[in-house]
């Protein structure tokens, strides 16, 4: 209604672009541009659910968005398929999982293959893989880069859909890759010390 903005950055929309949105009733929007117009389409959301962050749209899968519940669970919208957006929760989720609000990141092999990846962080500060490889998904648990080191933000970003970089509770950044072998494992890149001092000497100049 143009009463409210809530955060988010400025962009150019071009025409065919599609934008999404959590609205302040916890329901999914989209805003999209066709025949120079802006046109606004709900979603709704899932039964019983209030959404708190979109954590995918369009990359893991085309004509879909991906979302975090109040309940730490990942949701599904298909994107075309109408006003109720048919939504879905059944993403092999185990219960002992409680996602955080935050945007994932998504590794595919290639853009012509429909399997892919998509990276999220827990309540507690792990990451979890949710993987699409037909006909079903998987919930792949890799826990934090050591005991006691939890991640505190969103994943991201990608490099070269082999790996991603995390933030790390101790201000240190951590690379999730896959080895040769097809394991995954937590690569240590140290803190910026060396950009921290030489801050600090400048401002003190």
């Amino acid at each position: 209604s143009g009463k409210y903005q809530l955060g988010g950055l400025p962009r150019v929309l071009h025409p065919t672009d599609q934008e999404f949105f959590v609205t302040r009733r916890c329901t999914l929007a989209s805003l999209t541009v066709a025949f120079f117009q802006l046109t606004w389409k709900a979603f709704n959301r899932p039964q019983n659910v209030r959404l708190r962050a979109i954590a995918d749209v369009n990359l893991l899968r085309r004509r879909t968005a991906f979302a975090v519940g109040d309940d730490g669970v990942l949701y599904m919208c298909n994107t075309v398929a109408g006003v109720s957006g048919h939504w879905s929760g059944d993403l092999s989720q185990p219960p002992h999982i409680r996602l955080s609000p935050l945007p994932g990141t998504v590794l595919r092999r290639s853009q012509d293959s429909t399997e892919g990846s998509l990276f999220l962080r827990t309540e507690d500060g792990m990451i979890v893989e949710v993987a699409w490889k037909s006909p079903t998904w998987r919930r792949i648990e890799h826990g934090m880069p050591r005991k006691g080191l939890p991640i505190v933000g969103a994943p991201g970003p990608a490099i070269n859909d082999m790996s991603i970089f995390l933030p790390a509770s101790d201000g240190s950044a951590w690379e999730l890759s896959k080895n040769n072998e097809g394991n995954w494992q937590y690569i240590d890149h140290k803190k910026p010390v060396l950009q921290i001092e030489m801050t600090r000497h400048q401002f003190s100049r």
